[in-house]
């Protein structure tokens, strides 16, 4: 006699932990992000309700089903009537894309949308480059500049480093054959 598992995985479930998974992605690639999905016993629950209404912290999944308790006791009684868990992993799992989304959101909120401040000698330097490919000599010559650690430390490397401009020889910095030209954005 073969085991037969007492759910079905369907195609409602495998979307919903893709989706998952791909907001999981998401949220730990970013470096500002820690997860905070504090899985608790049933006891424990109250608790943290509690706290979360005191001190305004992130919900966790256990929160999100205190939340939507009535329906899942309702969950829980028509998969027990029915003898098939399919609908409570559903449920379970709109729960953690709930949490997770939520999360995602506070992420968004919390992580400044940062734009390269852009000095007056940047943007000289990158209004004489245009769409040209040139190099620090051109570059200098154009801008009627004659001291190259001044060019480098106040122009060129600003630029670089914001990703404003980039080196046609990225791996020989030093090249004489070195150029720059704007970044493709």
């Amino acid at each position: 006699m073969s085991y037969k598992p007492i759910y079905t995985i369907t195609d409602d479930i495998l979307n919903q932990i893709a989706d998952i998974s791909k907001m999981l992605g998401e949220l730990t690639a970013n470096q500002n992000f820690q997860l905070d999905l504090n899985l608790r016993r049933k006891n424990r629950i109250r608790t943290v309700q509690g706290s979360l209404a005191i001190e305004a912290n992130t919900l966790t999944i256990e929160s999100i089903v205190y939340a939507n308790q009535e329906n899942y006791y309702k969950v829980l009684q028509t998969c027990d009537n029915q003898a098939d868990c399919t609908l409570f992993i559903e449920f379970m799992l709109d729960c953690i894309y709930d949490t997770i989304q939520e999360q995602r959101e506070k992420v968004r909120q919390s992580t400044p949308q940062v734009s390269p401040h852009v000095t007056p000698q940047v943007r000289m330097l990158l209004d004489v480059l245009g769409n040209d490919v040139l190099s620090a000599a051109e570059i200098m010559e154009r801008l009627a500049l004659r001291d190259r650690n001044s060019f480098r430390k106040r122009y060129l490397e600003p630029a670089l480093e914001n990703r404003l401009i980039e080196m046609t020889i990225p791996d020989k910095p030093r090249s004489r054959n070195q150029r720059y030209r704007i970044t493709a954005n």
